[in-house]
């Protein structure tokens, strides 16, 4: 408007226009940006929720595993165990081999000395009845 001079009040509601705008404009982005955090928190929460939910699945397996860990730390020492047991066996069975081997030799021995022993008597045998023949016994 040209010619027209701003009194004191008009420049004041000027003002006073243009600060209410910048408040509802201000308000308006405030209203935005809360809604905008709503949202990311909402998302973080969410996230979160899900992160524990992961993390008590993966506890579950950990301890799964941890118990079939044991299980078969169990299996291990009782078949362990069982190794030396038969270690022993085999061992045990090694002395009792070798002692049928000599047991074998006692009886091939033993055999020998029999048929020795059954050669002799039959030749002691031989030479009563020459002697009781050359003296006329019965």
């Amino acid at each position: 408007m040209p010619g027209t001079t701003l009194t004191e009040a008009d420049v004041d509601e000027m003002i006073a226009g243009k600060y209410k705008e910048l408040e509802i404009v201000g308000q308006r982005q405030a209203t935005a940006f809360e809604k905008l955090l709503d949202a990311a928190e909402k998302r973080a929460e969410a996230r979160y929720s899900k992160l524990l939910t992961m993390l008590g699945e993966e506890r579950g397996r950990y301890a799964v595993a941890l118990t079939q860990l044991k299980g078969a730390e169990a299996k291990v020492m009782a078949l362990s165990a069982r190794c030396e047991a038969l270690g022993k066996e085999v061992e045990a069975l090694k002395k009792n081999s070798a002692s049928m081997a000599d047991l074998g030799g006692v009886r091939t021995t033993v055999a020998a000395e029999k048929a020795a022993t059954q050669t002799a008597v039959s030749n002691l045998d031989k030479k009563i009845g020459e002697l009781k023949k050359a003296n006329n016994l019965k």
